[in-house]
């Protein structure tokens, strides 16, 4: 579906980031895993820390808490609850 966007900075039409597969490194030109970015996203790894805080980053050789812990952002990740109703 490609990244083109209607509006500069705007919503794409799918949005999917491939995080890991498995311990695999993958280099191509249109696909990168692990995420090149993963170890910089507090939003990415303080989910993911709940439920692979273990996995351990192929390229890094840190597990995912690890690179949590490494981060140097004051920022926060907020899980919203699911209202009932």
């Amino acid at each position: 579906m490609g990244r083109e966007r209607e509006v500069k900075g705007g919503p794409r039409i799918i949005d999917l980031d491939l995080l890991f597969y498995g311990q695999e490194v993958i280099q191509d030109a249109d696909l990168i895993v692990p995420h090149p970015e993963i170890q910089k996203r507090r939003f990415v790894l303080e989910p993911l820390c709940e439920i692979a805080s273990y996995f351990i980053h192929p390229v890094f050789g840190v597990s995912i808490r690890g690179l949590k812990d490494r981060l140097s952002d004051n920022k926060m990740v907020e899980m919203i609850k699911e209202s009932r109703v």
